[in-house]
């Protein structure tokens, strides 16, 4: 699926990734916006944000 994975690097070390296998939540959505959460106490700074589009392997 394009755009079925998302994945936090920090300094190119991987925090976290997450496949989305299109069955368990129903189909992957094909666009929309970004949002990023954090609970209290954290406090999070975000520089150098980097968001591609997805493009399938071999593109």
């Amino acid at each position: 699926n394009c755009g079925a994975e998302v994945a936090f690097l920090i300094n190119e070390l991987p925090i976290f990734s997450w496949r989305d296998d299109g069955v368990s939540y129903g189909p992957v959505l094909g666009g929309g916006k970004i949002g990023l959460r954090q609970m209290a106490p954290l406090v999070g700074e975000y520089a150098n944000l980097v968001v591609r589009r997805a493009s399938r392997e071999g593109e």
